[in-house]
């Protein structure tokens, strides 16, 4: 059997077995000193979704085509759940957070995909979008207790040390810092899984993988968090072998390794083919026969900040403990001498440097080029609205128009910070606070086209229609390729009523090819001007119901929809069908009492 364990946002040096000063990790401390611990690996991407792809694909990201965390993950290659599956493997899956949902498509191969939020911790949006450690280990377990077919391959998935941190009080009161009193929480999680596994006879037969996703900057290099640099804070995880009679107990390898070599490891010991195309290798030489690894450059990237503002990709390649990372300030690091990363030496060794940068540019040419920029497709708002809370600042569809060189993340640092703290308070719901450091955000760099964006509600919550317009001026000056930006502007068009800008603009959009829920706020945009400049109450009632067709789940749109088919003497039985699918769809709507009071009225 395989038991594959993912701590999500777990930072090597923060557990005991990794020589942290606190003790953080008791259970899994146990589980390494009776299995073998690799003390330098790393990951292709510090991020949720594209370092699991890679971890479950064995391909860099740039292969694998998941780069950032709002893509879809394609059916174009094989994963480790669909190879196990077609080689007789009950396959199952147990999620901790809404960012690996099976709408992202990392589901492919599993019998089982347990993505169930609904007993998770509410966002403050209201939905469910991460689940506790023991709420995930409860389904794991019952799965367990099901007797599932043998041999199986489970995918266990804990979310908790993920900003933001809220550890159970019982942990919270032992650690200085309450990520580490989340992992303590996780590790406690990890133990009761373990123990199960050994009651019920499963220890003897089961190889059991521990490893993190990526790491968290905790402040270090300026980041809060994770997703932007590819330092050693975000990128250098645990990763931990068990098997008894199979791996070797108490041992810890030096050698360099990735969550790439994952896959290909698996299904080498299992006598299962590699796939051609896989970039990691197999460990099994070194696992079981202590074979010394031979040293192979280990490849990382980040396109984060270039997909959400534009600014400069991130490429690093990590060799025979020399660390080199592409940007447009180059980067060189002795890892042995300076782990820390804080003394850059790429002036001072620029043999080394350019030894490193031919080598990645081996790997991935596209390094040499960072005046490239990702364009992904767009998401459904609720998607976005759920990413969003989890922490991450989803674009929902960047196509920068700049072009030339491309600002180095570095040289943005006090931006970041700001960017990170505004989601945390907008997510407590501090919107002065947000809009704060949203202004703050535009004093150090005018030129994010997201950042106008975000500031258009809230001058249109506070009446001031004439700065909501420039600032969609703005955005669609700077993002030209973003629907989203030509629908606010029509929006504060419409507001000033000024009819004859808002149409021509909502018009031009429909000749393009928009996604439906761009589509269905175009339309509701000129069902609220036929309403409200022709008092055309038939047409706007018609222009809703297409717009409703497009997005049901827009609670927006069908309470409009309701209110003109009212006003427009619609039939009865029509209405009420509508005002029962609003209650069922968005039963927490402040506006359920008006609904009501239509209701009545039938």
């Amino acid at each position: 059997n395989i038991l594959l364990i993912s701590l999500d946002t777990v930072r090597a040096d923060h557990l005991s077995c990794y020589g942290y000063k606190y003790n953080t990790s008791p259970n899994i401390d146990n589980l390494a000193k009776n299995g073998t611990l690799f003390k330098n690996c790393q990951v292709s991407v510090p991020l949720t979704l594209p370092s699991h792809t890679n971890l479950l694909s064995g391909l860099y990201p740039f292969k694998n085509d998941v780069r950032v965390n709002d893509q879809l993950v394609p059916d174009t290659y094989p994963t480790l759940a669909e190879t196990l599956k077609n080689n007789r493997y009950s396959t199952s899956a147990f999620i901790g957070a809404f960012i690996l949902d099976s709408r992202f498509g990392l589901n492919r191969g599993f019998d089982l995909y347990d993505d169930d939020m609904s007993q998770g911790i509410p966002s403050p949006m209201g939905n469910p979008i991460e689940r506790r450690a023991e709420v995930v280990n409860s389904a794991f377990l019952k799965w367990l207790d099901e007797n599932p077919k043998e041999p199986f391959f489970a995918f266990v998935h804990f979310f908790d040390p993920h900003t933001p941190y809220i550890p159970p009080e019982r942990f919270k009161d032992k650690f200085e810092h309450p990520y580490d009193a989340e992992i303590a929480y996780t590790d406690s999680a990890v133990g009761k899984l373990l123990n199960k596994i050994k009651e019920t006879g499963l220890m003897k037969n089961t190889l059991i993988i521990l490893l993190s996703d990526h790491g968290e900057g905790l402040e270090e290099h300026g980041e809060l968090y994770h997703g932007t640099f590819i330092y050693e804070q975000t990128i250098h995880v645990p990763l931990i072998f068990h098997c008894p009679g199979l791996i070797p107990g108490g041992r810890k390898i030096e050698e360099p390794v990735s969550l790439s070599d994952i896959m290909p490891t698996i299904l080498d010991m299992l006598g299962i083919a590699i796939p051609d195309e896989c970039d990691g290798r197999s460990l099994l030489n070194a696992l079981i026969y202590k074979e010394k690894l031979p040293q192979q450059p280990i490849y990382s990237e980040s396109l984060e900040v270039n997909h959400l503002y534009g600014w400069s990709p991130l490429y690093a390649i990590t060799y025979q403990g020399w660390k080199y990372i592409q940007a447009p300030f180059p980067e060189l690091y002795n890892l042995k001498e300076d782990p820390g990363e804080l003394d850059n030496l790429y002036h001072v060794n620029r043999e080394k440097a350019h030894e490193l940068a031919e080598m990645l540019i081996s790997i991935n040419d596209e390094a040499s080029d960072l005046t490239r920029q990702l364009v992904t497709p767009p998401l459904d708002p609720e998607t976005v609205q759920n990413l969003q809370s989890l922490g991450y600042i989803s674009a929902g569809g960047f196509s920068p128009g700049t072009g030339g060189e491309l600002i180095d993340p570095k040289d943005r640092v006090e931006v970041l910070r700001l960017l990170s703290e505004q989601t945390g308070l907008l997510n407590l719901g501090d919107q002065a606070a947000a809009f704060e450091h949203l202004q703050k955000i535009l004093e150090l760099d005018p030129n994010i086209a997201m950042v106008y964006s975000m500031l258009i509600p809230f001058y249109m919550q506070q009446g001031d229609l004439d700065k909501a317009k420039t600032c969609a001026l703005k955005a669609v000056e700077l993002e030209p390729g973003n629907h989203s930006n030509y629908i606010y502007l029509a929006t504060t068009y419409m507001l000033s009523k000024e009819y004859h800008q808002a149409v021509e603009i909502l018009q031009n959009l429909l000749d393009q090819e928009l996604p439906a829920w761009d589509e269905a706020k175009v339309y509701m945009n000129l069902a609220l001007i036929a309403g409200d400049a022709h008092n055309d109450l038939k047409e706007k009632a018609s222009l809703l119901k297409t717009a409703h067709q497009l997005d049901p789940k827009n609670a927006d749109i069908l309470y409009h929809l309701i209110k003109a088919l009212d006003q427009s003497g619609g039939e009865a039985e029509e209405i009420k069908e509508y005002i029962s699918q609003f209650h069922q769809m968005f039963p927490g709507d402040p506006r359920s009492e008006r609904v009501d009071a239509i209701l009545r009225r039938y």
